[in-house]
């Protein structure tokens, strides 16, 4: 027999259907032929996948039926491949004949062999043909839970990498890192703005001076305490007239100081703005000039005062001002007390 085929195996695709399948590779003897089905070997009396052989040995073609059940639905998971003994039987004795037939059998054998380990080499992992760094290549022991390998600092010899774990934790350390310098950012951006409007707001009050309003004015606006609901509008300016007196003698800004006492139950979360709007005295308030000051998140079961948290207004003879509180709820009900005052520091005009 001569060996022209250069493979040793037959892949196919299991289709819980089809019995039958070819092989047609050399084979000399029916037990070199190994069948695979899910990379599990299956022998042939196999309780759940018996198989029988058909085909002439030594030869290239034959078949491997399953005999009860089919290999299931699958890709590339039904494997027909041929498995060598690495011995060599073929004994010469001196004087003896010379038979063509065991001597191209034999030939026959180192040549399946030689098949068989250039497959499998060339399935394994390695070097550039160009590699002349002399690294040793050898694998450590194996570790449990860990990277198979990794070089060494001079890059001459292969480690165990880190484990599933200390992967696991580098991940999160990463992520933890990124949110950190993203939080670092945006508090950098946030204390620029905030620098750049207490710059802006410390410019605006040393161009102004405060003028000597009669106490009339906001005597009876000084205080106001509640605990709101939703919105409560406060009417600062007694329906314009004392902001029209304050623009009569000059003043085109006011501000106001906000205070909080809040006992935040266990069920909620609040928040709290402060609701600032300029409007026309004649006609419906419009929003036109409206502008929000976010105060703060209350979390449950917290309890919290701020004092003197300041805003300004603008003033012309034609305007009002108004002041609300807003405050929004996450929980099904609550009991909290959120008690506040609102004062008006006074009225300002140019330097």
């Amino acid at each position: 027999m001569t060996v022209t085929a250069t493979t040793r195996k037959k892949i196919y695709d299991g289709d819980n259907s089809t019995t039958v399948f070819p092989w047609d590779f050399h084979l000399t003897e029916e037990a070199q032929l190994k069948v695979y089905i899910n990379d599990v070997n299956i022998p042939q009396g196999d309780a759940t996948y018996p198989w029988s052989f058909s085909g002439t040995l030594p030869g290239a073609t034959g078949n491997v039926t399953f005999t009860l059940n089919p290999p299931p639905t699958g890709t590339s998971n039904v494997l027909l491949v041929r498995e060598m003994t690495f011995d060599q039987q073929t004994d010469y004795l001196p004087l003896d004949p010379f038979p063509a037939e065991t001597h191209e059998a034999a030939l026959d054998k180192l040549t399946m062999q030689s098949q068989e380990v250039n497959e499998e080499t060339s399935r394994a992992i390695k070097t550039d043909i160009n590699d002349e760094s002399g690294a040793d290549y050898t694998l450590p022991s194996p570790v449990a839970d860990s990277v198979i390998a990794m070089w060494n600092p001079a890059g001459d010899a292969l480690l165990i990498g880190p484990t599933a774990n200390e992967i696991s934790n580098a991940q999160a350390n990463a992520t933890a890192a990124a949110a950190s310098a993203a939080a670092a950012a945006i508090s950098e951006t946030n204390a620029a703005a905030s620098a750049a409007a207490a710059a802006a707001s410390a410019a605006s009050i040393e161009e102004f001076v405060l003028l000597d309003v009669p106490e009339q004015l906001n005597g009876s606006l000084t205080v106001f305490t509640g605990v709101p609901t939703s919105w409560t509008s406060i009417d600062m300016s007694a329906g314009g007239t004392n902001a029209q007196a304050a623009a009569a003698a000059g003043a085109t800004k006011a501000r106001v100081a906000i205070n909080f006492d809040c006992d935040i139950d266990a069920s909620a979360v609040v928040t709290l703005a402060v609701y600032l709007q300029k409007r026309a005295l004649t006609g419906t308030p419009s929003n036109t000039y409206r502008r929000w000051q976010q105060i703060h998140r209350l979390d449950a079961g917290t309890d919290v005062t701020f004092r003197g948290i300041e805003l300004d207004v603008t003033l012309d003879a034609n305007s009002d001002f108004d002041i609300g509180l807003q405050r929004n709820v996450l929980g099904a009900s609550i009991t909290s007390n959120i008690e506040y005052s609102v004062d008006l520091v006074g009225y300002w005009a140019p330097a």
